[in-house]
């Protein structure tokens, strides 16, 4: 309804058979799960917890990739740990979105394994031996003959053993079982001893 009165006094008054009409505006929201969670286990779900009755949904995870499912899971690269932003652009059938962002970090964790055979035979295939891990900060390993000679020492994980007495002969040492001892320092500090033996097959 509108009412005019003008300098005499005058009153006019009109009603127009229409309505203004206030939308609901939405609050966009969402949880993640597991969360911590880390390297091992990156799949994770994410629930929209959104008001406002959103009829859509953009998900944005980290730069890496989107969705545009309500309850989408999405599964983070699982290499190395880290933390990514994920943004939930939720809206509804009046346009009138909201934006919501949730940092999910994947931890690092720790794990190592020795096998305990190798074939040095220049094949391609298990030619070395070396621990296998993650979440691995500080290595050494020495290798030991059944005499208990020192005959390859490491602190470098990308440097396995080839199967050779290290610094005095080229070939290959005879097929037998030789002594290991590795120390390992993870990425949370802690240290690890390790003794063992492995086979060399030729």
């Amino acid at each position: 309804m509108l009412t005019v009165t003008d300098a005499n006094g005058c009153i006019g008054t009109v009603t127009m058979p229409n309505y203004v009409c206030v939308s609901a505006t939405v609050n966009a929201q969402f949880s993640a799960s597991p969360q911590p969670t880390d390297i091992f286990n990156t799949n994770l779900t994410f629930t929209d917890q959104s008001t406002g009755s959103p009829t859509s949904w953009n998900w944005y995870f980290g730069g890496l990739d989107s969705s545009n499912m309500q309850n989408p899971t999405y599964i983070f690269p699982n290499e190395s740990a880290g933390c990514y932003d994920v943004i939930l652009v939720a809206n509804n059938t009046a346009n009138c979105p909201d934006v919501d962002t949730v940092r999910v970090c994947i931890d690092p964790d720790y794990v190592i394994y020795f096998p305990n055979a190798f074939t040095p035979n220049a094949d391609g295939i298990n030619d070395f031996f070396i621990g296998v891990g993650e979440g691995i900060d500080k290595y050494e390993m020495w290798i030991f003959d059944r005499w208990g000679n020192l005959i390859y020492y490491t602190d470098d994980i990308s440097h396995p053993w080839d199967g050779k007495v290290q610094g005095k002969s080229d070939n290959l040492v005879q097929q037998d079982v030789y002594v290991w001892k590795a120390k390992v320092t993870d990425v949370f500090g802690k240290k690890h001893k390790f003794i063992g033996h492995v086979s060399v097959i030729r």
